[in-house]
């Protein structure tokens, strides 16, 4: 429990350092970004089970 309490009270002292964290998170984990991963790897299993799909 300290440890969070201390992890908190960094974050609010330093905010500087958090400022850019939306963007970063948004670089992995945007829905478009998660979709095309997800497409490219079901046209990868197709291909290879079935000798189909995308390129």
């Amino acid at each position: 429990m300290l440890t969070f309490r201390f992890s908190c009270i960094y974050i609010i002292e330093n905010p500087e350092k958090f400022k850019n964290c939306r963007k970063i998170a948004m670089k992995y984990y945007d829905f478009n970004v998660i979709i095309t991963k997800h497409i490219h790897d079901y046209d990868n299993l197709f291909r290879e089970y079935y000798g189909g799909g995308k390129t």
